[in-house]
């Protein structure tokens, strides 16, 4: 049931980091969306054959309830052709395509006032994207980023359930002599790192790089920014881990920064390495925070500033945010009938 006096119903896609909110474990209550959410998780893969279920599942749920938010974190061709499906009828995919980009509201932890400015659709970014600005963008409020060099070192649960089984058995087999086969990373990924996730393009960059530099623009508001990503995919089950190092405007240090990111909301500062601690995978896994460490001054640059962000891809970086950007459009009173 939707509050018809106020903004329209919102899509959430995968492909904008919301703001933290209420506690999310209890999303949702309702017993129809329980079976969305469980159908969204196993296609997450992005099987073809699955879109069909999907389809028959979430339609008749749609057309009884049409003003309900549609929260779809699918493979990204699903979801294009999902949400296509929803909003343009004529024109080619190609076209659909590139006005549902253009229609896309990304989110960002404090910018909560842009999702005022939604067409009816609401984008996730991609996890990367996620918990690097979570982690940047209360820095850039005070000091203004100029420049971002990023390396992401990604788990192998960012491909699916199919990339977690991979490096399972490659690593069973390797450590018992055995062969193995690689068809879901683009090289061998037991006790090795690949750069190289997603497409490479034209110029040098994977489209899983690109989306660094296009999300990240748009959700800070900065179509100049700078910004040069590296992406790595590792021989890690769960978690994404990014080294960052941040050009500013003005002076930041590290003290600064670092109290700025102990009051942010949704981040965890963990930044002792005298008592070796710091944020790593297996600490943050099952956890809504994006955690952020080695904080120091880049001593390479003026006003310079490197960061360690660790967040579990799967939560924050997928499902934990399209739930919070939801909640965010149940607290605006657009949309009723969520859970409180």
């Amino acid at each position: 049931r939707s509050n018809q006096s106020a903004s329209p119903p919102v899509a959430a896609v995968k492909n904008s980091a919301a703001p933290t909110t209420a506690p999310v474990a209890d999303f949702p209550r309702d017993p129809d969306l329980k079976r969305v959410y469980h159908l969204l998780y196993n296609v997450v893969d992005g099987i073809a054959e699955d879109f069909a279920l999907m389809d028959d599942l979430v339609k008749p749920l749609l057309a009884a309830r049409p003003n309900d938010p549609e929260v779809m974190t699918v493979a990204a061709e699903l979801a294009q052709e999902f949400v296509t499906r929803g909003f343009d009828s004529s024109p080619s995919r190609r076209e659909q395509a590139q006005r549902l980009t253009e229609r896309a509201v990304q989110l960002a932890p404090d910018n909560p006032e842009a999702l005022a400015a939604h067409k009816g659709l609401v984008a996730n970014p991609n996890c990367s994207t996620i918990q690097m600005v979570v982690a940047i963008k209360p820095l850039h409020d005070v000091a203004r980023i100029a420049r971002i060099v990023v390396s992401t070192y990604q788990s192998v649960s960012g491909a699916g359930k199919k990339g977690i089984d991979e490096l399972s058995n490659q690593t069973i087999s390797l450590l018992n002599q055995r062969p193995f086969d690689v068809t879901v990373h683009h090289a061998r990924i037991a006790f090795n790192t690949i750069p190289h996730i997603g497409t490479f393009m034209d110029n040098g960059y994977t489209d899983e790089e690109w989306k660094l530099v296009r999300e990240t623009r748009k959700i800070l508001g900065e179509p100049e920014l700078r910004v040069c990503p590296t992406c790595v995919r590792v021989p890690v089950f769960a978690g994404h881990s990014e080294s960052i190092a941040l050009e500013f405007e003005r002076p930041m240090s590290a003290a600064q920064a670092r109290a700025i990111l102990e009051a942010a909301p949704g981040v965890t500062v963990v930044d002792d390495p005298a008592e070796k601690r710091y944020p790593m995978p297996m600490d943050c896994a099952e956890k809504d925070d994006v955690f952020v460490g080695r904080i120091r001054e880049d001593l390479s640059v003026p006003h310079g500033l490197c960061l360690w962000v660790v967040a579990d891809n799967l939560r924050k970086g997928a499902a934990t945010n399209a739930v919070q950007i939801a909640q965010l459009a149940v607290a605006r009173g657009w949309v009723h009938g969520a859970p409180h």
